[in-house]
């Protein structure tokens, strides 16, 4: 079976989300998700680049209605902009759906939404970091950090104010990313991946918010 024919989609925003989901995975069942062959794993995941587009009720409609699907996920990074918002388009579209979701909340849940359509079919949303707060990945990844991480992460973080009082160009939105990839560079093996940081356990696969994520991932997949 090839990944397109997989009854589980995960649409995600970018290769870092990927790569971090499947990292978390692989330590949550290994055997599950084999790193040989990535389209023998129970959910394919897809990097969606246009989500402006992605989010019309008539895409998302299309995409949960293809044949044989049975669950469809969203991971996305807390929008900064207005004029688009995942949770806001998602809520909308269940709404609306035909055939309907039952139990629509008013607010994302912090553990993540989940909801069956009477079709029995899934539709999840995940909203980085916490489905709650604005951010993006690496805000999540942060709350991955080992417990003693403390003092060099205090570093990094005025290792990066420093550089930029001297000219550095990170920008206020990104200051998550300069962050973590400076501690990242600080590592045995520096300047990994994402994926790789996770699965190397430089960020701790089995901390309370990894698992809180993995836990909605099980959920909405059956896993």
């Amino acid at each position: 079976m090839s990944g397109e024919d997989n009854e589980n989609y995960c649409f995600v925003e970018d290769t870092d989300i990927l790569a971090a989901i499947v990292a978390l995975m692989r330590h949550d069942n290994p055997a599950a998700w084999p790193i040989q062959k990535p389209e023998d794993a129970p959910v394919f995941l897809k990097v969606e680049t246009s989500l402006k587009d992605f989010f019309k009720a008539r895409t998302l409609r299309n995409e949960m209605n293809r044949s044989g699907r049975k669950a469809m996920g969203i991971v996305v990074d807390a929008e900064q902009k207005e004029e688009l918002s995942a949770w806001g388009s998602v809520r909308s579209f269940a709404q609306g759906a035909d055939p309907g979701f039952n139990d629509i909340p008013d607010a994302l849940p912090e553990n993540g939404l989940v909801l069956i359509n009477s079709d029995g079919r899934k539709l999840g949303l995940w909203v980085m970091p916490d489905n709650k707060s604005k951010g993006m990945l690496e805000d999540f990844l942060q709350l991955l950090l080992p417990e003693d991480a403390g003092p060099l992460w205090k570093l990094a973080v005025s290792g990066v104010a420093t550089a930029r009082e001297n000219g550095a160009k990170c920008n206020p939105p990104h200051l998550s990313k300069a962050h973590l990839h400076t501690w990242l560079a600080w590592q045995e093996s520096p300047g990994e991946r994402i994926g790789t940081s996770i699965t190397k356990k430089y960020l701790d696969p089995h901390c309370e918010t990894a698992a809180r994520f993995v836990s909605w991932f099980k959920r909405l997949y059956e896993l």
